[in-house]
């Protein structure tokens, strides 16, 4: 779509509404829209996956960025304030293979990267081990800075207790016995549940 530096302003000029080229249609979006889209874009929604010796590059999709950002916007604007617990609640469906670690990926390494949340901590939830080892090793393979896995229950206190900062997996059970924690008043834990639907209504809501 950009002609630069040959022609200048060519996205503005009427042939550009009926290109020949279909990528130009989400490339405009982004560029005249909200140019600073662009800028955040290459900054937090672009990761280098390496798994068994071969790198991929991996890009949102336009439902990830829409995502990570309702996310990012709902935390900086509640950031600080007294608000009744429940608005700070928020459900991001997805279908299967739609790429829900990589919306955790992107949403973790924005809100990580957050100035005025200063050194914020990630809590990325699921409820099986066996996720906790895929998600982590995930993380781990598109070189998220930072990520650590709970231990379990004794680890993830000790974390809890001691002000620890990062991203940290871990699983719902490790949740249990918690009744020896002191309620922490800190506002920037961010809490990613995958597969909420299962632990986070009815009886079993935390």
């Amino acid at each position: 779509m950009s002609l630069y530096p040959e022609r200048k302003g060519y996205w503005n000029e009427p042939q550009v509404d009926d290109p020949d080229d279909p990528l130009e249609v989400p490339v405009k979006g982004l560029l005249r829209l909200k140019p600073c889209h662009v800028l955040d874009f290459l900054q937090h929604f672009v990761v280098f996956e390496t798994k068994k010796g071969k790198t991929t590059k991996k890009i949102a999709r336009y439902q990830q960025f829409e995502a990570v950002n309702d996310i990012v916007d709902r935390v900086l604007a509640l950031y600080g304030k007294d608000v009744d617990p429940q608005e700070r609640t928020g459900l991001i469906w997805h279908t299967q293979g739609s790429g829900k670690t990589l919306t955790m990926v992107y949403t973790g390494y924005k809100l990580r990267r957050q100035p005025s949340l200063g050194n914020p901590t990630v809590l990325i939830v699921v409820d099986r081990r066996d996720l906790k080892t895929q998600v982590g090793d995930d993380f781990d393979a598109c070189d998220y800075p930072n990520v650590e896995k709970a231990l379990g229950v004794e680890d993830l206190k000790h974390k809890l207790r001691t002000g620890w900062r990062g991203t940290l997996v871990t699983t719902i059970q490790s949740f249990q016995k918690m009744d020896d924690l002191d309620p922490i008043d800190r506002d920037d834990i961010i809490c990613l549940v995958d597969e909420c639907h299962r632990t986070q209504k009815s009886a079993r809501g935390t």
